[in-house]
């Protein structure tokens, strides 16, 4: 979601101050009917796993047909990269460090130049905390603390999420391919997670008088 448009502020009341504030947030549409994943690779390094939501036809879980070319990212319509240990995943559980959602339109110079929507590139550091941050917030809220809160700064997801399903890599082990189906699982429970409570938090938190990102 990116907020949109030029925003303009009334006070409506001085004590207890209440502001009202004019401004769009504008949800961006991402559709996909597939999923395929592959090792995140950094300085050639394996640091995690990407996820390629693309609009080709849906697939099995079990469909390990060849389909990664040197040009896969061009047919995704956005990808998800998680940061984590894949190996410790094929043995056990183990912590995700990070979450970025990355949508076609990115690039740094493309977000440098104003070209593409801040929605782009959605990073999200450590997810166990966001979501215990927005738990926080939400209370905050609850409790009648001055404090408001906008949802430009992350997602939300519908029950469709569950339809996509993720495709082996023909090119990893079978260990692996599990491993990466665990990685989703869990990534896909944080998404849920936080649209659980981004809109219930932004309608109780939209009249408050100081807005939190």
């Amino acid at each position: 979601m990116d907020d949109v448009g030029s925003d303009s502020t009334m006070l409506l009341q001085s004590n207890p101050r209440r502001l009202r504030i004019r401004g769009v947030v504008a949800p961006r549409l991402v559709h996909a009917r597939s999923l395929t994943w592959r090792p995140l690779v950094e300085a050639g390094d394996v640091v995690g796993v990407v996820f390629l939501l693309g609009m080709g036809r849906p697939d099995s879980e079990d469909d390990v047909k060849p389909v990664f070319k040197s040009n896969a990212r061009i047919g995704a319509v956005a990808r998800i990269e998680v940061k984590t240990s894949l190996h410790k995943w094929a043995f056990s559980g183990d912590a995700v460090d990070s979450i970025a959602v990355v949508q076609s339109s990115y690039s740094p110079l493309a977000m440098a130049s104003g070209m593409a929507d801040p929605s782009s590139y959605l990073l999200f550091p450590n997810p166990d905390s966001y979501i215990d941050s927005m738990r926080t917030l939400r209370g905050q809220i609850q409790r009648g603390g001055e404090v408001g809160y906008v949802p430009v700064r992350e997602l939300c997801v519908t029950s469709q999420i569950d339809k996509l399903l993720l495709r082996g890599n023909p090119s990893e082990s079978g260990e692996l391919n599990d491993a990466a189906r665990r990685v989703w699982s869990t990534s896909k429970q944080f998404f849920k997670g936080l649209s659980e409570r981004s809109l219930p938090t932004a309608s109780r938190g939209t009249m408050r008088p100081r807005l939190s990102e």
